[in-house]
């Protein structure tokens, strides 16, 4: 298997947290890597804070779904807000972008 991959897998197995994808339905359990919290943007002097949360995933985890789909995670809802994307260059992983339902 290619090293790059393993190393992936290894941070995914031993720093992931994990969440249910589809607790609803499928309730397939995934491991996450966050990324961010959430986001600030500063307009002047005022600061923004927008409730998005970022958060890798494998996309083997993702098969099948995509923007709209839910996320559980310690027991909070989260909405995948736009299609996962990759990035990394070997496309290891996808960075989801999610807001609280």
């Amino acid at each position: 298997m290619d090293p790059f991959a393993l190393a992936v897998d290894a941070s995914f197995e031993r720093m992931g947290i994990d969440g249910i994808l589809d607790p609803d339905v499928t309730a397939r359990p995934v491991k996450l890597l966050p990324q961010r919290p959430d986001e600030f943007v500063d307009v002047g002097s005022f600061s923004v804070q927008a409730e998005s949360g970022l958060y890798h995933v494998r996309p083997m985890d993702m098969a099948g779904f995509g923007k709209g789909a839910i996320l559980e995670i310690a027991g909070a809802r989260r909405r995948v807000q736009s299609a996962p994307r990759s990035s990394d260059p070997r496309r290891l992983k996808l960075l989801l972008n999610t807001v609280a339902v």
